[in-house]
């Protein structure tokens, strides 16, 4: 019986060194992607996946749908430079002036007013505070006007109505 119990321990032990450990990895199931490593610098995306489920245990979380990345955004810091600009009158017969905001001194603005089909209608260079617009030699109808700052890269559009 003694022999046996040993047989059977020694079996086991001999079983158990002969079997590998489960190694968890980060994999992706999807239509297409492509993965890379070089140099320590980890590259990867993935294409087509549609199914979006988490799972969260005791000490791991497993998410299906998107792929994961190590990426923790903390803070988002954005300003509109246009968030005071007051554009009258709308509607609008003849001139329409555009004031821009009190905090800067100088604006460089590039002034694009579209017609509804798309087309431009009137473009303009513009710099300084208040800028007016001559829209008298337009038809009457609806228009988008777009005012981009040429040094920050930003833009607001506007919808003005110009009548008789």
């Amino acid at each position: 019986m003694k022999k046996l119990k040993i047989l059977i321990c020694s079996i086991f032990i001999i079983m158990c060194s002969m079997t590998y450990a489960q190694k968890i990895q980060n994999e992706v199931v999807s239509n297409a992607g492509f993965s890379a490593n070089h140099s320590g610098i980890n590259m990867a995306y993935t294409i087509g996946e549609i199914v979006i489920e988490t799972f969260s245990g005791s000490t791991k979380t497993l998410t299906q749908g998107f792929h994961q990345t190590g990426l923790t955004i903390t803070a988002v810091s954005a300003t509109d430079l246009f968030s005071d600009i007051n554009i009258y009158p709308n509607p609008t017969m003849q001139y329409l002036y555009i004031d821009m905001p009190p905090h800067d001194s100088h604006f460089d603005v590039d002034i694009t007013l579209y017609d509804i089909m798309g087309r431009v209608a009137v473009q303009q260079k513009k710099g300084g505070k208040s800028l007016p617009l001559d829209i008298s030699h337009l038809p009457d109808g609806a228009y988008h006007l777009h005012i981009v700052d040429t040094k920050n890269l930003q833009y607001k559009i506007f919808k003005i109505i110009k009548t008789h």
